[in-house]
C-alpha cells in the first residue's frame, strides 16, 4: 500500500493507506472505444514515421518508389494494429505489441 496525502473538503490534511483498487479507482476509465482509437492512432503514427507523406507522394507522382521493405512494414503495422483491436492491451502503446521497424 501507499500513503497519500488526501486534502479533505474543510481544509484539512490526512494522510491514508491506499489499496491498488482504490488506486485505480481514481484513474480516467479507458473504455474500449477510447483504447481502440488509440490503437489506430498508435499505428498510424509508426507508419508515418517509417513511411514519411513526402514519400508517398514522390512515389504518386512518378518518382522513387517507397521501399517494398517499408510497405511491408506498414502492412505489418497494420496488421498488429487489427489483432490489438481484439486484444485491447492497456499498453497499447508498447513496442513489444508493434513489428520492429526495418
Amino acid at each position: 500500500m501507499d500513503v497519500k496525502e488526501v486534502n479533505l473538503m474543510n481544509g484539512e490534511v490526512e494522510f491514508r493507506d491506499f489499496t491498488e483498487e482504490e488506486r485505480q479507482s481514481f484513474l480516467p476509465e479507458r473504455t474500449d472505444e477510447k483504447i481502440i482509437s488509440g490503437i489506430k492512432t498508435e499505428a498510424a503514427i509508426r507508419i508515418a514515421e517509417a513511411i514519411p507523406y513526402w514519400m508517398t507522394q514522390r512515389e504518386q507522382l512518378g518518382g522513387t518508389p517507397v521501399s517494398q521493405a517499408l510497405k511491408d512494414y506498414a502492412a505489418d503495422v497494420r496488421a498488429a494494429s487489427n489483432a490489438l483491436e481484439v486484444s485491447l492491451p492497456q499498453d497499447f502503446s508498447a513496442d513489444e505489441h508493434w513489428p520492429a521497424k526495418p
